[in-house]
């Protein structure tokens, strides 16, 4: 549900449709999401996202083949260049999940152009990392360890003026573990960003499954906590 003001947008999964007045599905086939009221016998609503195989495959920046599952933001509610904003989403890792040092996101800031991502959530080997792209430099922040199996909840605030100076910070349950004040980007790509939600990784021969709930976008920290329920 988009709020006033243009900034403000929160989705908890609940309806059997995807809105499709935020999300852009062009980048996950039909079948390989759906919103669900269980998952692994905590409560939901949620929205599980699979990814096989030869899923819209592509060739990386590093060369090596990709597939994907992602929902993205359409371009009509892009925010400009100098938006201050919060981003937050809870994000379910089955038990059963294959751990393997294979790259796969769950979430990025892409900007308008080919390169890689201005900002991302990634899971390799286990670990979670907030990759930030500062001009040609790719700086890396662990997160702390999570559980498999339970639900975890991670936001990110940033702000990127026109000349791609910016600040951004992530958190992961309510706690900081990543802070960076620079360039954010790349030269030669829009400033502007377009968020993805779902899973990008290198290819595998094996099926991946994720789960999101209580998406959240606001121009405040408060917007983003409120009316979020914790499962169990």
């Amino acid at each position: 549900m988009m709020e006033t003001g243009g900034i403000e947008y929160s989705d908890d999964f609940v309806s059997a449709e995807i809105d499709t007045s935020f999300w852009n599905l062009k980048r996950i086939r039909e079948d390989r999401f759906e919103m669900v009221h269980d998952v692994d016998g905590t409560a939901g609503p949620a929205l599980k996202v699979t990814v096989h195989q030869g899923d819209l495959p592509e060739i990386g920046g590093d060369g090596n083949g990709t597939e994907r599952s992602e929902l993205s933001e359409r371009k009509e509610v892009i925010l400009p260049a100098g938006t201050d904003v919060w981003y937050a989403f809870s994000v379910y890792i089955p038990k059963d999940f294959v751990v393997i040092n294979n790259r796969l996101l769950f979430a990025s800031w892409k900007q308008v152009g080919n390169r890689r991502p201005a900002l991302a959530l990634r899971y390799k080997n286990g670990n979670v990392i907030f990759i930030i792209q500062s001009k040609e430099e790719r700086l890396t922040f662990k997160a702390p360890p999570i559980e498999l199996g339970s639900w975890q909840r991670f936001m990110v605030h940033y702000r990127i003026a026109a000349n791609h100076q910016g600040r951004t910070e992530a958190f992961l349950n309510g706690t900081s573990f990543a802070s960076f004040e620079g360039f954010i980007g790349h030269p030669d790509d829009a400033v502007e960003a377009y968020f993805k939600l779902g899973a990008y990784r290198d290819t595998v021969p094996h099926t991946d499954t994720l789960y999101f709930a209580h998406f959240r976008r606001g121009s405040t920290r408060a917007f983003c906590e409120k009316h979020v329920d914790v499962f169990s």
